[in-house]
């Protein structure tokens, strides 16, 4: 399987990048294709400019930025999405939310029916069927119930906005690690424990292409 991650963490010495460890370890272990975009070592830039403003609904067929361009085409050649990141201000990394808001472009991750054709149910249609498994890994500073009460922006952009963009047959799996500041060595292994199993479970091992043997 094409697997595609989406990383958003600037310290390379976080338990943030220990999680990204496991997890390319993990698939790649289980045989797995994965490509990698660590949206900090790259410096991306997540301001949409004013080209990309004004032409917004066009832009996929005026031509978006080169690196823009080139996550797309790893987008479209994915079958599982995995994002990793903590969760900063009750959502997303501002630089994974610029990623998103640059890159699920509309003519791309989704098609939007016309104003003027009543017929269409929807408004909005999925692009990107090639996604058929959808998972989230994050870290929260505070516990389950805080969360709950403040609002879990980031989850929702990930588990509704970004899952309607793909088939209708897409699992997401959710992975969150609470209290992370006040956590014990430990937690945090265990964690990693867990992430690898679930993934192990989410995305089983890719099959053998060898021959028999001889």
């Amino acid at each position: 399987m094409n697997c595609l991650v989406v990383h958003a963490h600037p310290n390379p010495d976080s338990f943030n990048h220990a999680v990204r460890s496991v997890v390319l370890d993990t698939l790649t272990g289980l045989g797995h294709s994965v490509d990698l975009i660590d949206l900090y070592a790259i410096d991306y830039q997540p301001c949409m400019t004013e080209h990309e403003h004004v032409g917004y609904l066009d832009l996929v067929e005026s031509g978006p930025d080169e690196v823009v361009a080139a996550h797309m085409d790893l987008i479209t050649s994915a079958e599982a999405l995995i994002f990793i990141y903590p969760t900063w201000w009750s959502g997303l990394p501002a630089i994974l939310k610029g990623w998103l808001e640059r890159t699920m472009l509309p003519g791309f991750a989704f098609a939007l029916a016309d104003p003027g054709d009543s017929t269409k149910a929807l408004k909005v249609r999925p692009r990107l069927t090639n996604i058929n498994r959808l998972i989230g890994i994050t870290s929260y500073g505070s516990g389950r119930l805080e969360v709950r009460l403040l609002g879990d922006g980031g989850r929702r952009t990930v588990t509704r906005a970004v899952r309607a963009l793909c088939g209708a047959r897409t699992k997401t799996t959710w992975l969150p690690f609470y209290r992370l500041d006040g956590s014990t060595a430990e937690q945090r292994q265990q964690f990693l424990a867990t992430v690898a199993e679930r993934l192990t479970s989410a995305l089983p091992s890719a099959p053998s292409t060898a021959g028999p043997a001889t």
